[in-house]
């Protein structure tokens, strides 16, 4: 990858209309792979933008997708010891103004979630057996009583 870029990142500023400011209006962030050729294209542009809004507990900050949106989410993670981080890629669509997953890693626990009364019935089943063989083997083993 030696002098390669693996990522970048280009931004467009424009002066904002009536005022000494400049704004970002729009940017494209492009991740390439070992043979120079683009592997994500994110496009972005700024349609509507605020200054000085306050933001707190009355005023959260918040995206709102329009329905039907299809949103993705990246979550980045260095596990202990490595250089190379765990990316997972989440893909979303806004459907009656929530996020529905559509893609992407599921939650470890879901197949559990989703199944928990049939691991329940098997570990039962399990010890069920497990004390029945016991007690067979326990009667097997007495010792038996000598008359006369």
């Amino acid at each position: 990858m030696k002098g390669k870029p693996s990522l970048s990142l280009d931004i467009k500023v424009e002066p904002v209309t009536g005022t000494r400011q400049w704004a970002i209006t729009e940017w494209t962030y492009v991740s390439w792979n070992l043979d120079a050729a683009p592997i994500q294209t994110v496009k972005v542009k700024v349609l509507h933008f605020a200054e000085d809004v306050p933001v707190g507990p009355n005023n959260t900050y918040d995206v709102v997708p329009p329905e039907g949106a299809k949103v993705g989410r990246s979550h980045y993670e260095l596990p202990k010891g490595q250089q190379d981080p765990q990316i997972d890629f989440y893909q979303y669509v806004v459907k009656d103004g929530k996020l529905v997953q559509t893609a992407g890693p599921t939650d470890p626990l879901y197949w559990v979630r989703r199944n928990w009364r049939w691991l329940a019935l098997v570990v039962v089943s399990v010890l069920i057996a497990l004390v029945i063989r016991r007690t067979r083997r326990d009667r097997r083993n007495e010792p038996v009583n000598p008359t006369g």
